[in-house]
């Protein structure tokens, strides 16, 4: 969570779904999330209020038949910049990607 002065401006989150859910099913979970750009590959969603991304190459390997999403959600209502959402989503991803939150364990 980021706030400025005072104010939640945005949250950045991580979750697991199953492989076979798609972008709009897991964007519809997040209330900040308002699909408007939808990828080619679909795996990418994003508006001026937030965005969601399927990971690539993350496992857990309790769960297989999972695969992890990340999420931005933007709070501030006069924030109107879809592609800066994008890169800060598509920048959120890549870090979570290489870091130990890519593998779900006991552990994490």
């Amino acid at each position: 969570m980021v706030s400025v002065d005072g104010k939640l401006a945005v949250v950045t989150s991580l979750d697991w779904w199953a492989t076979r859910d798609k972008i709009y099913k897991v964007a519809s979970a997040y209330a900040h999330v308002e699909p408007e750009i939808e990828s080619n590959r679909g795996d990418l969603l994003y508006s001026r209020s937030g965005g969601v991304a399927k990971g690539t190459g993350c496992k857990d390997p309790e769960f297989p038949e999972q695969v992890m999403f990340t999420a931005v959600q933007v709070y501030t209502p006069d924030f109107d910049d879809g592609p800066a959402v994008k890169r800060l989503l598509e920048d959120y991803t890549k870090a979570v990607e290489g870091s130990r939150f890519c593998t779900r364990s006991a552990d994490n």
